[in-house]
């Protein structure tokens, strides 16, 4: 009796992990909020990017910092614009993705998935800042190569201590999440052993063997991913704090009325 109860606690802690998402929650907006969200959802699952975006964008810019709905709405967000495939649509990404990865109820796959998409975003978001910069500064400031800017940037610090951080944060809570998802495929397989074994009025030795073979592995999985997880969290805190330690960094996407600034150049 208290194996069973054993390996119904551990389904509940497995089963745990996912429910506790901010997807699976639930939006607790106001009603205007949550139809407006359900609509942007809406347009991105039929493959309208452009409307998804237009939605989303409106949704974003009326939302109190505090709506609950506000985390899952950036993520839309960036996911629509990323979609797009444009320059311009990339900053707007780069943007809603940054935000939604600075939120504290964001979830830890999407935050590991977010951060995957960031590289290839930033780099087509640099096309549509090198595009704009004439006309949102002086030619001669653009064009002149004698522009002391570039003779200070060989004292900012590497970038790639940060994005090595960002990459292993990444793997590990991937990594986590496949480990539970194992787990709980083990504890499934458990519940048919041992139901076989119940079935056979407990004389099936083999069936008795699986289901302690699958319980064993299922405990494996699911102390492992966690401990996956656990870790991925501290190396992506890490990742945003080396992003985010110096005002001087050598690469930064910056917010400005206009859209995103970028400063500073890939090494």
């Amino acid at each position: 009796m208290s194996k069973i109860s054993t390996r119904r606690l551990f389904r509940v802690a497995v089963g745990g992990a996912f429910a506790a998402c901010p997807g699976a929650a639930g939006a607790q907006g106001g009603p205007a909020t949550e139809i407006a969200y359900e609509r942007a959802v809406a347009a991105a699952q039929a493959g309208e990017a452009t409307q998804a975006a237009a939605l989303f964008d409106a949704l974003v810019a009326q939302m109190a910092p505090d709506d609950p709905l506000r985390t899952l709405a950036l993520y839309g967000q960036g996911r629509a614009h990323e979609k797009r495939a444009t320059p311009e649509s990339a900053c707007r990404a780069v943007a809603a993705f940054q935000a939604f990865i600075a939120r504290p109820d964001a979830e830890p796959a999407k935050r590991a998935r977010v951060s995957g998409s960031l590289v290839g975003l930033v780099s087509l978001c640099q096309t549509a800042g090198a595009a704009s910069a004439p006309a949102s500064a002086p030619a001669p400031a653009v064009a002149m190569p004698v522009s002391p800017t570039p003779a200070a940037e060989p004292e900012h610090p590497s970038s790639m201590p940060a994005w090595v951080a960002t990459g292993g944060g990444a793997a590990l809570l991937l990594g986590g999440v496949g480990l539970l998802v194992a787990a709980g495929g083990a504890v499934d397989e458990g519940d048919t052993a041992y139901a076989r074994f119940e079935a056979s009025d407990r004389t099936d030795a083999t069936a008795l063997k699986q289901g302690r073979d699958a319980d064993d592995r299922a405990t494996t999985y699911g102390i492992s991913g966690y401990a996956m997880l656990g870790t991925g969290l501290g190396v992506a805190g890490l990742a945003a704090w080396l992003w985010l330690r110096d005002a001087d960094a050598k690469t930064a996407v910056l917010p400005g009325n206009g859209g995103l600034t970028w400063v500073g150049a890939w090494p």
